[in-house]
């Protein structure tokens, strides 16, 4: 995710807007960064240049593309362990004082 905000950083054009990690709502920014996100862990290669024009305001960001493959691959690499620590298997039993 750092090697992710570093090339966002570098290639994007506009200032970036973001809220506050405690604040519940999002900016446009932060959407398109999601939607980004998205098109990097699909097949669609189309939709991800086009995501990062909308994020950089560049034809071309091959440091942002770059950064969001290896950020959607490390996401899909640790898919398992995020889906089983909701299972209830994997629950600990509690006691409620």
């Amino acid at each position: 995710m750092i090697g992710l905000m570093r090339a966002l950083r570098a290639e994007r054009k506009h200032p970036w807007q973001f809220m506050p990690a405690t604040c519940c709502r999002v900016t446009r920014d932060e959407i398109s960064l999601l939607s980004a996100l998205d098109h990097a862990q699909g097949p669609d290669q189309g939709g991800l240049a086009a995501a990062t024009r909308v994020l950089t305001g560049l034809d071309e960001a091959p440091r942002l593309t770059a950064a969001l493959k290896a950020a959607a691959e490390m996401l899909e690499s640790v898919r398992p362990m995020l889906a089983g620590s909701h299972s209830p298997q994997a629950q600990t039993p509690f006691t409620r004082h």
